[in-house]
């Protein structure tokens, strides 16, 4: 339309991008917890939460926002992948902590969503 008529002012239905505010959270009611796990410490805790809350700093021991409850242990529960979704799935907000024997190094991963698995059918 500017093209036809030059000296109409230029309107445009394109809406700027908008702004990413950073939203800071209410602090989170702190609790002080004794992990029930073999594997992870308070120290290990204090870090998982800070990775959690994508912190730059590791949260002090005294000062953990989360509560960790021990839902599998393999040494009780058994160690197959049919126990571990019997007991964990449907739980949000889930970690996982995984020792190897052989070199003592600490493996897992956080998923903060259901954990789910489909029938197969679609």
């Amino acid at each position: 339309s500017k093209y036809l008529d030059p000296d109409a002012p230029i309107t445009s239905p394109i809406l700027p991008p908008p702004k990413k505010e950073t939203v800071q959270l209410p602090p989170r009611k702190a609790s002080i917890i004794t992990p029930s796990s073999l594997i992870i410490t308070l120290q290990h805790a204090a870090e998982i939460s800070s990775w959690i809350d994508r912190r730059s700093t590791i949260y002090d021991v005294t000062e953990i926002p989360y509560e960790f409850k021990l839902l599998l242990r393999g040494s009780r529960d058994g160690f197959t992948g049919e126990v571990f979704h019997r007991i964990c799935d449907n739980i949000p907000g889930t970690v996982v902590a995984v020792k190897i024997n052989s070199t003592n190094e600490i493996l897992g991963g956080y998923n903060p969503l259901i954990w789910k698995i489909s029938s197969g059918t679609n």
